[in-house]
């Protein structure tokens, strides 16, 4: 009899350690787990602020400069169409488009397509119609934005140059044989190639 309340004690123990053990537990990974969503929601803020001020700031500027250049500064500098030829097949009509024109299509242009009635005597002449002012914008892209290609022609040429004159020390000295070879100049090497860049093909 004693023995059986010794185990009935022991039970009654167990369970209620095992209960206190599973709450501390339980309110240890609750703990946790609200710090962790805490620092996620913290993060997640974070986050949206640089992604918001990214898209203000950077995005929508970029995307509104690179749209004026597309369509006004690179637009202007589109080659005007060559001499209207009246081909007899380009007069042919044989059916009309849905709207009843068989003549413009939907993405008829008037600067680049002839249309059935016009002709190369109806051109506006050349030098008739006064140069237009560029936008201030459309200046301050061209100025400061763009890449002079007179610059980028005469630094190319210089590349150029100064690679061919290499490869042709490089083909001298291969050529000659030197028995035993000499050590390396390192001075030399770095003076050489830290000399003026020689002229272009093209004198620049």
């Amino acid at each position: 009899m004693a023995a059986l309340r010794v185990q009935l004690n022991l039970v009654g123990f167990g369970r209620r350690f095992s209960r206190i053990f599973n709450n501390g537990q339980r309110i240890r990974f609750e703990s946790s787990f609200k710090r962790s969503l805490a620092e996620e929601e913290k993060h997640a803020e974070g986050t949206l602020s640089n992604w918001k001020k990214i898209s203000l700031f950077i995005a929508i500027p970029t995307t509104l400069l690179i749209g004026y250049k597309a369509f006004f500064v690179d637009h202007e500098g589109h080659p005007d169409p060559g001499k209207y030829v009246p081909y007899s097949h380009i007069r042919i009509r044989n059916k009309a488009f849905p709207w009843g024109d068989g003549d413009h299509s939907l993405f008829h242009n008037k600067h680049v397509n002839f249309g059935f009635e016009e002709s190369e005597e109806e051109e506006p002449e050349e030098g008739a119609a006064e140069p237009k002012e560029d936008h201030f914008i459309t200046k301050f892209i061209v100025d400061y934005l763009m890449d002079d290609p007179e610059d980028n022609r005469r630094r190319k040429n210089e590349h150029m140059a100064l690679i061919r004159h290499r490869s042709i020390e490089y083909l001298e000295m291969k050529r000659k044989k030197k028995y035993p070879p000499e050590p390396i100049d390192l001075d030399a090497i770095l003076a050489a190639s830290s000399r003026d860049k020689e002229l272009g093909v093209d004198g620049y």
